[in-house]
């Protein structure tokens, strides 16, 4: 708890300076995602201080989404910021979390000749093969969304070569290394359980529900160029209404 100061003789209400440590603690990351904070009559007891400062303290942080309180369990810390959207906007959630800070990095890349979604959504037929990605979205080191590519190895030669930078535009290496102009896209948003391996590979646990988007971009002769599977779990990510949208 030592990163808690309190000066009584300050002029600043003693709750604003509980939340200020909090607040500070969290973004120099002392404080990480799902740490238990102190009890309020542990925090009373240490500082002398009533519980009615403690509960504005902890109200105000919750209050800007820093913290979740859960009945019978505690106060714990929620370091990844809830993006709230409208599910008409659900086509910039990837930009808005970036504004956040976030960054990708490649975790796979291998060449697949089977995927039942994807191959089906890209036309591809027995004996052809795609790459196969998998990048994960990290908010400094919290996992908080996963994004698998389905991309052809007859119209992306030699990607794992020219795919350096997972936090580019896919849509903009398609057109400026392999000339494919990206024209249109289709995409399904619904609500699922995690697998055992993405429950994992995003750090939550095994059937947490999480938004699934598909994707699939098509060229200027709507042909399908690529797929995208991107999967964001629901304690980071809160849609207005939950819809299925084609």
């Amino acid at each position: 708890m030592n990163y808690v100061s309190i000066n009584k003789l300050s002029s600043k209400p003693i709750y604003v300076q509980l939340a200020d440590s909090f607040r500070f603690a969290i973004k120099k990351h002392q404080l990480k995602q799902n740490d238990h904070l102190p009890t309020e009559e542990e925090l009373c007891k240490k500082f002398e201080i009533s519980n009615i400062v403690v509960k504005q303290a902890y109200q105000l942080l919750s209050e800007e989404g820093l913290i979740t309180r859960i009945q019978g369990k505690g106060t714990f810390v929620r370091s990844v910021p809830v993006l709230d959207v409208d599910f008409h906007d659900f086509k910039d959630i990837e930009n808005r979390f970036r504004a956040l800070g976030t960054t990708k990095s490649i975790n796979l890349i291998d060449i697949v000749s089977d995927h039942d979604l994807a191959f089906s959504a890209l036309l591809l037929e027995e004996g052809e093969e795609a790459y196969r990605l998998i990048l994960t979205s990290m908010y400094f080191d919290v996992p908080v969304y996963s994004v698998e590519l389905i991309m052809p190895t007859q119209s992306f030669p030699k990607l794992e070569s020219v795919f350096q930078n997972p936090n580019a535009s896919v849509v903009g290496l398609a057109k400026s290394f392999y000339g494919l102009n990206i024209s249109s896209s289709t995409h399904d948003l619904s609500m699922e359980n995690l697998n055992n391996a993405d429950s994992k590979q995003l750090h939550v646990e095994p059937n947490d529900a999480a938004y699934v988007i598909r994707s699939v971009y098509f060229d200027d002769q709507k042909k399908p160029v690529f797929y995208s599977n991107t999967i964001f779990p629901s304690e980071y990510l809160l849609f207005n209404s939950t819809v299925v949208i084609s």
